[in-house]
């Protein structure tokens, strides 16, 4: 009978092929590999070529680090056994060249796939290509190899946290891989954009549904085929005991938290505080992916070991800790090792409740972010503590699904891997649950290893920009429903409207010609038939009057000269009606078979810009007011972002969760938060086109009214003063006051003299 060999043994003279190797877990994995199997040939990392740096010079990076430094103390000879192949896990064939996709081809003989990318807002169109059809490409390859032993693929437990119980097994995606592939590789980003959280569903976030995708393709291609395992870490954290404790490259996961809480900068949290923080050391993931990698290639059944392994890499039910716990021992923590450089004493209070969380992050957190910045802009300084807030408020709300739920991943397969092991592998591949005494790993991960100060490097706390092959899952921003409270995702709604103006329409200021384009503009309250003002929606202009005049709009983010291209509703049906009727009667053929488009826009005919209607709004909200107003109407107008912030969050919300407060203490329903949160996500969405201009030519449509016959001119036809300015402001007043507020009030006076 044939022995089985340690894990030493197992990868002795073993060709390695990892992407994903400057990330975390590639990197621990990487410094474990050539420690405790030192006889191995050579492990070859695919990293991205970056331009000015040597792959020498890059390696150098990796292993000039803390990590590698008991390495090296033992044998600085086992580094050069590391070696660099140029390519790119988002690219097909994943980048690599002919020349080293075959030399990878002859000599590999383990494969372990970390690359990913774990943003939680990554496009659809992102996630799928790196975790997707990027795991496709590794698959490729490795059934191609010629000496594989065995292939890791590191998934994650969230995967599948659809479900509440998740076993070690393969759970069928939501969405076939194939098609999904081939559809981020053909349709347009901003289609997809709308249409994620439908193709997604249930799955929180594209992050992921990409991996749930990636385990089916490594299963649907691999299994029977090669030895294949697929490992599904939960929340990854620093190193534990080896090869130094508390070693960590990111502010990520409950460490960062804690950080930001240690220095003052998180004073309240978004979560349950019995959710249970499902966490696993760093070092003891990878001796389990060591461990599982060595345990399939020597099944000697050669069905088992061409069957597929899942282990969900867990924490369930051996270490459980709350958050409250955690934030507990934070507490006494700080209490006994206190920063250097901290903002506010540090006291971080834990909520359920959204708008209890949203009022005191704008009071302990914002503001103080505000009037700090502020400051550093007077003395010459950059301004950080801002956009920081931002990003931590980002992860709170990216993180709110899985602080706010709890879930038990069955790890009995990983937790017997240890158990597996043969006794010459037990010191250096084992562990036992009391290895991780909580308050001592907190310690050990957040004082001793952590060197923060509040400089430049201070923004990348909570949310940094990640290295290939991070799997640290409930750390990232995400696409999830941004939220529209404080949340700044102008910056990414601009550009992606950008790219699609640029792919579909044209720049800004661009001619949008009506063989090429047609469209209705903003359509406002009806001129005069069948009667004036009439609407049934606050969109628009009428939503613009009415929250300027209730005093629930006290600052307005755009650009003052923006022009309003807008059209009453009855005359926009009146060139509709003509437009059918014209292509209806076409005498030739070819004419009458050929499409027409036609801009209904007020280009060129009476151009009216935002101040234009503040200014006359103000003119009618004195001559007129409405009922029960909750302001004086007097709102302004700012194209700069952080000025329409402050006086949003000053005079809109604050108001707003003041009066919600006294609502709710008299037992009546609150609502004026709801309604500021809707204005605040308009106000955004629409910032790209309350910014920008456009030529919309309407020489077609406007035309339509003199080819008229006679007998329809008096009940189709319709003037240019049927837009006045005045009038049409008026008109979108009246609908909001009369039609939808159904206030009482004489109007006909003024409706008159327009």
């Amino acid at each position: 009978m044939v022995e089985i060999a340690t894990i030493p043994e197992f990868y002795r003279n073993k060709t390695i092929f990892i992407t994903g190797g400057s990330g975390f877990i590639g990197k621990v994995l990487v410094e474990k590999l050539l420690r405790s199997c030192p006889d191995l040939k050579t492990i070859y990392l695919l990293l991205r070529e970056k331009k000015g740096q040597a792959p020498e010079d890059r390696i150098k990076t990796i292993t000039d680090l803390p990590l590698f430094d008991v390495l090296k103390s033992k044998t600085r000879d086992s580094l050069n056994k590391i070696k660099i192949v140029v390519g790119d896990v988002r690219e097909l064939d994943l980048g690599l060249n002919l020349h080293e996709r075959q030399l990878l081809i002859d000599e590999v003989n383990v494969v372990f796939h970390v690359a990913a990318s774990v943003r939680f807002d990554d496009s659809l169109t992102d996630a799928v290509i790196m975790n997707t059809r990027g795991t496709r490409e590794v698959a490729k390859l490795a059934l191609e190899m010629k000496n594989l032993d065995v292939f890791v693929h590191i998934s994650t437990t969230y995967c599948n946290s659809d479900r509440k119980v998740v076993e070690e097994r393969l759970y069928p995606a939501v969405a076939d891989w194939e098609k999904t592939i081939e559809i981020v590789e053909n349709i347009d980003r901003h289609t997809l954009n709308v249409l994620t959280e439908k193709y997604i569903h249930p799955k929180p976030n594209t992050y992921t549904f990409a991996k749930s995708l990636g385990e089916q393709v490594v299963y649907d291609m691999c299994n029977g085929k090669i030895p294949v395992v697929v490992y599904r870490p939960s929340v990854v954290i620093p190193t534990n005991l080896e090869p130094i404790t508390g070693w960590v490259d990111n502010f990520n996961g409950p460490m960062g938290v804690l950080v930001g809480y240690g220095k003052g900068l998180v004073r309240i949290m978004y979560s349950d505080p019995n959710n249970i923080m499902d966490s696993v050391p760093v070092d003891i993931t990878v001796k389990m992916i060591i461990i599982s990698s060595w345990k399939q290639a020597t099944y000697k059944d050669t069905n088992e070991k061409l069957t597929a392994s899942f282990y969900n890499g867990s924490n369930n039910s051996l270490k459980n800790v709350n958050l409250e716990t955690l934030f507990d021992i934070g507490r006494k923590i700080w209490n006994e090792h206190p920063f250097d450089n901290v903002l506010w004493y540090p006291d971080c209070k834990i909520t359920k409740c959204y708008y209890n969380y949203i009022f005191q992050m704008i009071i302990y957190q914002l503001v103080p972010a505000l009037l700090i910045d502020g400051m550093l802009k007077l003395i010459g300084e950059r301004p950080m503590l801002t956009k920081l807030q931002r990003k931590i408020h980002t992860a709170s709300i990216a993180l709110a699904h899985f602080t706010h739920n709890n879930w038990t991943f069955v790890n009995d397969k990983f937790y017997r891997l240890k158990y597996e092991l043969l006794p010459a592998d037990v010191d250096s591949f084992s562990f036992d649950e009391d290895d991780t005494v909580i308050y001592t790993y907190v310690f050990n991960s957040v004082v001793e290893k952590i060197d923060l100060k509040l400089n430049d490097d201070c923004e990348d706390l909570v949310l940094q920009d990640l290295e290939e092959g991070d799997v640290i899952p409930p750390t990232s921003t995400i696409d999830v429903p941004i939220d529209p409270m404080i949340e700044d995702n102008r910056q990414e709604i601009q550009d992606s409207d950008q790219r699609a103006a640029s792919e579909e329409e044209g720049s800004e200021n661009e001619h949008f010609d009506q063989e090429e384009a047609a469209s209705t503009r903003r359509v406002v309250p009806s001129a005069s038939e069948p009667i004036t003002g009439w609407v049934d929606n606050f969109n628009g202009l009428v939503g613009f009057m009415v929250g300027c005049g209730k005093g629930l709009m006290r600052i307005i983010y755009s650009d003052p000269n923006n022009i309003v291209d807008s059209l009453p509703v009855d005359i926009t049906v009146k060139a509709i009606i003509i437009s059918s009727w014209k292509q209806a009667t076409y005498k030739d053929a070819n004419q009458k078979l050929t499409a027409s488009f036609y801009n209904g826009s007020n280009n060129g005919v009476k151009n009216i810009n935002v101040e234009t209607i503040m200014n006359t709004g103000k003119e009618i909200w004195n001559e007129f007011p409405f009922d029960n107003v909750l302001w004086y109407p007097g709102p302004k107008i700012t194209k700069c972002y952080y000025n329409y912030f402050f006086q949003m969050v000053i005079y809109q919300l604050v108001p707003a969760l003041l009066v919600d407060g006294v609502l709710k203490l008299i037992g009546e329903r609150p609502m004026l938060t709801r309604l500021q949160r809707k204005i605040h996500t308009a106000t955004v969405a629409l910032a790209y086109f309350t910014h920008n201009n456009w030529t919309f030519v309407n020489d077609k449509c406007f035309h339509l009214k003199y080819e008229l016959l006679p007998a329809d001119v008096d009940s189709f036809s319709f003037k240019e003063e049927d837009t006045r300015i005045d009038s049409y402001i008026f008109n979108c007043f009246v609908g909001g006051k009369k039609y939808l507020l159904t206030e009482s009030d004489d109007v006909d006076k003024r409706r008159n003299t327009c």
